[in-house]
């Protein structure tokens, strides 16, 4: 009953008051723990596909380092098709935060 209580206190103060999505993740984490692991890299490789182009579209530094190196966000048919794609650093970060 305890930790019943904790749980839905925890998840008033993430929801409701933090405006988080903190149980939604934790229950698609419980799900996609059992996944095959085709699916699993299927859902990384959307996912990395939705920041990518997320970044592209916001963020002119990427866009253009991006373009002039011929990289899409949509592209690549394999997470091993973006490991050719050049690491951030902080230094670069810092240098393009705006």
């Amino acid at each position: 009953m305890l930790a019943r209580l904790h749980r839905s206190v925890l998840a008033l103060y993430e929801g409701r008051l933090k405006g988080r999505e903190t149980f939604r993740y934790w229950a698609e984490l419980e799900q996609s723990q059992w996944l095959p692991r085709a699916e699993v890299e299927r859902r990384q490789l959307e996912s990395l596909r939705q920041l990518l182009a997320h970044a592209h579209q916001y963020c002119p530094h990427y866009r253009a380092e991006w373009d002039r190196l011929g990289l899409r966000p949509d592209g690549g048919g394999s997470l091993d098709d973006f490991r050719a794609w050049p690491l951030t650093t902080k230094e670069t970060i810092r240098a393009h935060r705006a």
